[in-house]
């Protein structure tokens, strides 16, 4: 879910959010998602520092494999 968060944020009232509340809340109570903006917050969930932290190791070794 996260990746997909990164590649494609969605809205909090998607189908998708819907469907996978638990892991979204999962992932927001673990700081790595949010719907925080400049100015407050707002209704798309997005990847934090932290959550880009985490993900980008896996980027960075699936674009060594595909060299």
């Amino acid at each position: 879910m996260l990746f997909r968060i990164w590649d494609c944020p969605t809205t909090t009232k998607s189908t998708l959010a819907k469907e996978a509340a638990d892991e979204i809340a999962v992932l927001a109570c673990e700081g790595l998602i949010t719907t925080k903006q400049p100015g407050g917050y707002g209704r798309v969930w997005r990847l934090t520092p932290l959550g880009a932290e985490v993900i980008w190791p896996v980027i960075e070794e699936n674009e060594r494999n595909d060299e």
